[in-house]
């Protein structure tokens, strides 16, 4: 993906297995925090599949939801 790129919430649900409403949940906790253009529409880039990935290792890894925050200061 070129550093430029941007993708849809649905789009990184679908690439990471999990319904937009978890993204979305993520987000109001502070773990992620996607751009927003027209329309308050959540646009996704590069650093953004990045900390997807790595709150979704930290779960894997036994971390609560707190602890993948502190991942993230």
């Amino acid at each position: 993906m070129k550093s430029n790129t941007t993708r849809s919430i649905g789009d990184i649900a679908e690439r990471f297995g999990l319904a937009t409403h978890v993204l979305r949940h993520r987000e109001t906790m502070g773990l992620l925090s996607p751009a927003r253009i027209g329309g308050d529409r959540r646009r996704y880039g590069p650093d953004d599949l990045y900390r997807v990935a790595m709150v979704l290792r930290a779960k894997e890894a036994g971390f609560s939801v707190f602890g993948s925050l502190c991942l993230h200061k």
